[in-house]
């Protein structure tokens, strides 16, 4: 192998540990990993207010401090809630729907 395709290999596998590192979610908390969950999936949410309790177990609903309130849900397919290519993101857009989802929103301190 040449220098050349070794140094390639090599700059190659540290993007991609960087990268893994990047979107690795396991050692966050629950907030952290649905700001992270939110930002991937392109919304806005500035800060987040509250979240369900229940974010573990494929649901989870979130209000932000810009008064938007999105509802996560853990694709079918997937078995790792800690990835974030595992969720999907639906804004929702009044409280009788929030209620319909989730009773028991609690505050994030």
């Amino acid at each position: 192998m040449s220098l050349k395709a070794f140094s390639l290999l090599l700059l190659i596998t540290i993007i991609c540990i960087a990268a893994i590192n990047l979107f690795n979610v396991d050692n966050l908390n629950e907030k952290e990993r649905a700001s992270r969950v939110l930002m991937l999936n392109f919304q806005s949410c500035g800060e987040i207010a509250q979240l369900s309790k229940d974010f573990g177990e494929g649901t989870s609903t979130v209000r932000c401090t810009n008064g938007k309130t999105y509802l996560l849900s853990a694709l079918e397919h997937c078995h790792d809630f800690f990835s974030v290519y595992c969720w999907k993101v639906r804004e929702l857009h009044s409280d009788t729907i929030l209620k319909q989802y989730h009773k028991s929103i609690i505050p994030i301190n």
